[in-house]
This record gives structure tokens, C-alpha cells and sequence, in this order.
């Protein structure tokens, strides 16, 4: 199976506010653009004049394109073939089959990866500091498209263990990124834990 999401992320997404007599970000649960300035002037050297004017206006184009979250799965013809449309939830559906599409979209810009069967779990993971974590298990989008919520309309979460790697893997993240608190999506795929969709706090 092939696995199909939009080039730009929104694991980083930044609300510019125009009213500052600078250009600075406002920070809403993802990273700051003088947090991303900051880290670049100290891992580059001899950058142009103008570095930061041409990363506020890559910045604000990368918030435009990560509206688009679709991620699409191609199934391949022996397991019947069809596509699964996965978006952000919308009333308590976030996915929908369709088994007549027989084609891989190819207009625009994308990514493709190899799909990673995780048994219908996806796995949330919360940091406070390298030394600390927690982690939730919900029902993955893939499965059916249903959501499923409690009696008070939110989605149906359980906490789970993390395995003596996966609390390794967490704390490298926050000091790789300098974050004291985070969280990340993690899949488990064949016996093994894969980190994806960081998003700063």
C-alpha cells in the first residue's frame, strides 16, 4: 500500500501577526519564528542579508499550504484496490473509502511513503521535560473513519505504556528539538516504534 500527504506539513505551522512593528509569530501550540530563526543563526554560518526576510515569507507560504492535512492510501489491486481519504475530523467521521479510484493523484507536490500497518492504533505522546512522558492510544482513522467519542462529545482516548526505547526515543526528541514540552504521534509497526507529526508546544 502507498501512503500520499501533501509536501509542507503541519507539524510546524506559525499565525504571523501582521500588526507588530516586526515580523514575529504567534505562538499557538506549534514553534515561534524566532525559535526557527534562532536555531538556524546558530546552525549556519555566513547567511545572506536578507535570511530573514526570505524565511518570514517561506514561513507564511508554508502556513497556507498546511491547511491541506488529506493523506491518502492507495490499496494495491491484490487487496482489492480502492483509495482511503484520510482529513481532520469532521463531526465523528475522518476518513472515507472510496473503491472506484484506481489512480495515484499526481497533480501538485507530494510525499510518498510505504504504508505502516499499526493494527487500527495510533499512539499520542506527551512530554514535560526529557524525563518525563506520557502516552495515549486512540483508534486510527484507517480502520473504519469512525470517531469515537465518551457521553461528552470527546474522543475516546486510553493511556498506555511506553516501552523502555519509546521513553528513550521521547526524551532524544525533546533535547534534539530543545523543547521542554511537546508531543508526537508514534506508530508501532512490526514490532518496532516510529516517530512522526511533531508538533512544538
Amino acid at each position: 500500500m502507498l501512503r500520499q500527504r501533501r509536501r509542507n506539513p503541519r507539524s510546524r505551522q506559525l499565525k504571523i501577526n501582521k500588526k507588530a512593528k516586526k515580523p514575529v509569530a504567534k505562538r499557538e501550540h506549534y514553534s515561534s519564528q524566532y525559535a526557527i530563526t534562532k536555531f538556524i543563526e546558530e546552525k549556519q554560518k555566513n547567511l545572506p542579508a536578507n535570511f530573514k526576510k526570505v524565511l518570514y515569507t517561506q514561513l507564511k507560504k508554508f502556513v497556507a499550504a498546511g491547511d491541506d492535512h488529506r493523506i491518502m492510501i492507495y490499496y494495491p489491486s491484490a487487496a482489492g484496490g480502492g483509495m482511503k481519504d484520510l482529513f481532520r475530523k469532521v463531526g465523528n467521521r475522518s476518513s472515507e473509502f472510496h473503491p472506484e479510484v484506481r489512480r495515484v493523484r499526481r497533480e501538485g507536490s507530494y510525499i510518498y511513503e510505504e504504508f505502516m500497518p499499526t493494527g487500527g492504533i495510533d499512539v499520542k505522546v506527551y512530554t514535560v521535560g526529557p524525563e518525563y512522558a506520557h502516552a495515549e492510544a486512540r483508534k486510527s482513522p484507517v480502520v473504519d473513519g469512525v470517531v469515537m467519542r465518551n457521553p461528552d462529545g470527546k474522543e475516546v482516548r486510553y493511556p498506555v505504556l511506553l516501552t523502555p526505547n519509546e521513553k528513550q526515543m521521547a526524551r532524544e526528541v525533546c533535547i534534539g528539538f530543545r523543547q521542554g514540552v511537546c508531543a508526537f504521534d508514534l506508530l508501532r509497526c512490526e514490532g518496532r516504534s516510529y516517530v512522526l507529526s511533531l508538533l512544538i508546544c
